[in-house]
């Protein structure tokens, strides 16, 4: 059901999610309708104009620092907040250290640089007055209107999700103002029994501080669950009877639809939006109503400290990225804002450029433009940009010195990202098996985290295990990129970079495995322009002209949605612009997920994914499918056909135990018949029996893995979420 999802629920089904959603959507959009004319009366100020905050903007202040003559550091100022700050367990007193940069000459300088971080001071500091000094009504209605300009300034997801607990302090403070009886709603019995339901909400939060047990609060979100419901089916003004309990189940609709129905966020955060713009929020901390208290909910759905699980690795906030929206193309002049139409230009030409250059050439030209660069913006480009950008080169240099760019001189990457020790040691073996099937396209790892970095800087010295034999093949050239932050992101900045720097990319999950070079099939079917997937193609009408596949992913074989443990981007002043724009999306949306937003950027046709806040400049890509029944295949899902088709197995979501001792089986294969030089897709094919322990045996073990997902016929096709 539309619940106030604030954990592990799941609620009922999807189908009655969505009907919900849909139903909702069109109440909220009612009352975005009604809202229009008084909106368009007064045009309150905010930081930004008229305008949204910039795409790729830097709430988390994470990247602040890096621009000189910086007022504060601001990761050390989060670091005394993540210190001091942890839930329910914190006076949220003014740290005098930091007074400065709100009070002084300093605060304007501290406000353009950290405009969320000041936020987070001025409201500890607005309360730090309101309850220890005693100031005139005037000082007090002047601060808090400052803190609603700031407020007014930024969608409340991107305060939520940010790192800065602002919501945490409306909360923690909210129980200091008097409660104002007018906004209970007792004794209103028009579409809802409104005082029955505030009592139900505070009794729900209430469970949720003290983490009581699943079952007892998931019985509670159904009745509330119920209660919206009844509010859809109501023919009054839902606002208009209780203003604060409609805001309540709002706010609940939010995080719902944060968690998995995304494309209905839009008319929710409106509203949301307008009540933290014009409404005091003194006025709905003394509501009665635990509004504050559901958006600290949401403000833990990328963090997964409080109330949401999951594994921190898919988690993602602001400040994974590291890199500043100035830097995402690293030869594109500082002085141009990023996305705009100048910079879409200049990012597009230069990508296509690069990507016809040959290799002297193309060394040459980087360089160079990388000098201009520093020179016009009169700093020097920082060592986490320069390092992907060496990286490109030394992905160009292999290309050169094996001649794998072939007769069209362009060069392509594998891209893996490596995270953990566990993959650390199977990064090896990949290497390894990369050699065995001679594919001469450099290795990109992006490297998460210290012992996947020296993994990789070990491979990329030469360290293969099994590198010395005579007669073997060369081994793949190993190039490393070791970002900041520990977080999946970096796969996107990575890729996005290549792009730019006219460099074609083949990702693959560090969890498939190689039965052939899935390059020359790939390649050829980009070339040929074949789309595939059929019938689930690229709507009607998108993208329909013809030439090479700019994009081509892998897919669920059940399903009507892509899988991104398996694509292929090829460098073109398209797709480094259409790239941009999702890098923009995915760190601008938090609660999104890649695999969605990918999937409807490509503009492939889905009965019903969608997602929020598409661009409505969408930059158009000639997007495909690869085969997915028996080529590219999902272990989950199932595959049907014969072993000698198939390219890449993919364990994706099998419990990580089997994952590791089934992919080290297909390894183990794989090394065995390496002295026989006999292709591992012929002998599974072929051999029937094996001595036990010997190299044919455990052929045998890993065609036996890949029969127990072997499927008599293809999977039945259903629609994805």
């Amino acid at each position: 059901s539309v619940r106030p999802v604030g954990g592990a629920s799941t609620g009922m089904r999807t189908s009655v999610l969505l009907l919900l959603l849909v139903a909702a959507g069109a109440a909220v959009a009612a009352v975005e309708e009604e809202n229009t004319e008084e909106e368009d009366e007064v045009a309150r100020p905010t930081l930004f104009g008229e305008h949204d905050p910039p795409p790729f903007f830097d709430y988390d202040c994470d990247v602040a620092n890096t621009k000189p003559g910086r007022v504060a550091d601001w990761n050390e100022f989060y670091a005394y907040v993540q210190k001091t700050v942890s839930f329910n367990e914190t006076d949220y007193s003014f740290p005098e250290a930091y007074r400065h940069l709100v009070v002084g000459p300093l605060a304007e300088a501290a406000e353009q640089e950290c405009p969320l971080g000041v936020l987070y001071l001025r409201v500890l500091l607005f309360y730090d007055v309101y309850h220890y000094d005693s100031p005139s009504h005037d000082e007090i209605m002047g601060a808090a209107d400052y803190i609603q300009y700031l407020l007014r300034s930024f969608p409340v997801y991107a305060i939520a999700l940010s790192r800065w607990p602002i919501f945490y302090v409306f909360d923690h403070f909210a129980p200091t103002h008097r409660e104002q009886s007018q906004y209970f709603c007792d004794g209103e019995y028009g579409v809802l029994d409104w005082a029955a339901l505030r009592e139900k909400s505070n009794r729900w939060m209430d469970m949720k501080r003290s983490r009581t047990g699943p079952g007892d609060v998931d019985a509670l979100e159904h009745e509330i669950g119920d209660d919206f419901l009844t509010i859809l089916r109501g023919k009054e003004s839902q606002n208009q009877e209780c203003e604060f309990g409609f805001y309540f189940l709002i706010a609940n609709q939010v995080v719902a639809a944060a968690g998995r129905e995304t494309h209905h966020l839009p008319p929710f955060n409106y509203i949301m939006d307008k009540i933290m713009s014009d409404i005091p929020f003194m006025r709905v901390a003394a509501c009665g109503w635990p509004i504050f208290a559901v958006l600290v909910i949401f403000s833990d759905l990328n963090k997964g400290i409080w109330f949401f699980g999951g594994d921190r690795k898919y988690l993602r906030g602001y400040s994974d990225w590291n890199l500043r929206r100035d830097e995402l193309s690293p030869l594109v002049p500082g002085g141009l804002d990023f996305l705009s139409p100048a910079w879409q230009a200049e990012a597009g030409q230069v990508a296509e450029a690069l990507a016809r250059l040959s290799g002297p050439a193309f060394q040459h030209e980087v360089r160079a433009r990388m000098h201009r660069r520093e020179e016009a913006d009169g700093e020097p480009i920082r060592p986490l940009v320069r390092e992907i950008v060496e990286a490109a080169l030394a992905v160009a240099a292999a290309t050169s010195s094996t001649s794998s760019a072939g007769a069209s001189g362009r060069r392509m990457a594998y891209v893996v990202l490596l995270y953990g020790k566990k993959w650390s040691v199977i990064l090896a073996r990949m290497a390894r098996r990369l050699r065995q099937l001679q594919v001469v396209h450099p290795l990109l790892v992006i490297a998460i985290g210290e012992e996947a970095s020296r993994a990789c800087r070990s491979l990329a010295a030469g360290h293969i295990d099994g590198g010395d034999e005579h007669g073997q093949p060369p081994a793949p050239h190993v190039v490393c990129w070791s970002p900041a932050s520990q977080s999946q992101v970096h796969r996107f900045t990575a890729i996005h970079a290549m792009l730019h720097l006219g460099v074609d990319v083949l990702y693959m999950d560090m969890d498939t495995y190689l039965l052939r070079d899935p390059a020359p099939r790939i390649l050829e079917q980009a070339a040929s322009g074949r789309r595939g997937g059929s019938p689930f193609a690229t709507q009607a009408g998108e993208g329909d002209d013809a030439g090479p596949l700019e994009a081509l992913f892998a897919r669920h074989a059940d399903a009507d949605c892509i899988n991104i443990g398996v694509f292929y981007l090829r460098a073109t002043e398209r797709t480094a612009v259409w790239m941009s724009q999702y890098l923009a999306w995915y760190h601008d949306h938090p609660f999104e997920i890649d695999q969605r937003g990918l999937h409807v950027f490509l503009r492939l046709w889905s009965k019903q994914l969608s997602i929020a806040y598409k661009p409505h400049d969408l930059v158009k890509v000639r997007a495909g499918i690869l085969e997915d029944v028996n080529e590219i295949v999902i272990g989950d899902v199932g595959w049907a056909g014969a072993l000698s088709r198939m390219f890449i197995f993919h364990w994706c979501h099998r419990p990580i135990e089997l994952k590791e001792l089934e992919l080290n089986a297909a390894y183990d294969a794989g090394d065995a018949l390496e002295a026989y030089n006999l292709p591992l897709s012929l002998a599974l094919d072929s051999n029937k029996a094996a001595l036990p322990g010997s190299a044919w045996d455990k052929v045998l073990l890993f065609r036996d893995i890949l029969g127990a997902y072997q499927k008599d016929s293809p999977p039945e096709r259903t629609f994805c979420w």
